[in-house]
């Protein structure tokens, strides 16, 4: 290839990689820390309000495994016990 054509294939390149990053940051947007957040499921209040529990009863259980105990226990409630999370979720909206 001669020189030329290869100069203008690198500055070709090199403007896409520009335009590419520009792109980018221009569809970005910052976050507001100040945001209101969305309000809380009636399953997060419940996982809220029963980590303690589970994270004593299981000291040497992960993250992810003291979940994974927290969905069973959810799932395993009745319809008149997951009233009282609606409840919770609702108050918070």
């Amino acid at each position: 290839m001669p020189p030329k054509q290869q100069l203008n294939k690198k500055k070709e390149k090199e403007e896409d990689e520009a335009f590419t990053v520009a792109k980018s940051k221009a569809n970005k947007k910052d976050k507001d820390p100040n945001a209101i957040k969305r309000p809380t499921s009636a399953y997060f209040a419940f996982m809220n309000a029963t980590r303690a529990a589970t994270k004593a009863k299981n000291p040497n259980a992960s993250m992810t495994d003291q979940t994974k105990l927290m969905t069973t226990i959810w799932k395993a409630q009745s319809e008149k016990e997951r009233a009282k999370w609606d409840k919770v979720a609702s108050d918070d909206k």
